[in-house]
Order: structure tokens, then C-alpha cells, then sequence
């Protein structure tokens, strides 16, 4: 099984910058690819996965969506959620 996270972040968004780390830990712990997305040097490509709001984290599972989490959580709550959503 291959995952993928798209991040979908922004410079500016202060939750954005305290998930980030998490996410990359996670990640780096659990041998996912992670994809950091700048909402504002890449509008043409969030405004096509339909992003309304950072931070957003797309879970992909052999190239599928599977789950969207938007918004900061702790980094329990994440792995729960990723966990959940990768069953």
C-alpha cells in the first residue's frame, strides 16, 4: 500500500505552520510521501482539488483519495483520523 498526503498550506496561516512538522513526522515515522502545496504559488492546482480553506491535508492510498482533514488537530488526533481513513 502506497500513501500519499498532499499538504495544502499557506506562508501565513498559523495553523498551517505548527501542522506542518507534525505531519512530516508522521510521515517520516510511518514511510508516507508528503507533498507541501503553497496555496499561493500553486492557485490554478488547489482551486482543481477544490481547496477552500488551509490547512488541508488530502490522504491518498495507492493513488485514491481517501480522507480530507482540514484544519490543525493535534498530532494524536491525526494519526487517529490517517489510522481510521487507511483501514
Amino acid at each position: 500500500m502506497s500513501v500519499e498526503i498532499k499538504a495544502i498550506t499557506a506562508d501565513w496561516c498559523g495553523p498551517c505552520k505548527m501542522m506542518k512538522p507534525i505531519v512530516a513526522e508522521i510521515c517520516e515515522e510511518q514511510g508516507h510521501v508528503l507533498t507541501v502545496i503553497d496555496v499561493d504559488a500553486e492557485p490554478d492546482l488547489c482551486q482543481s482539488l477544490g481547496i477552500r480553506g488551509v490547512p488541508t491535508f488530502i490522504v491518498y492510498k495507492d493513488s485514491v483519495e481517501v480522507k480530507r482533514i482540514v484544519g490543525a488537530s493535534t498530532k494524536g488526533s491525526f494519526e487517529a483520523t490517517l489510522e481510521a481513513a487507511l483501514k
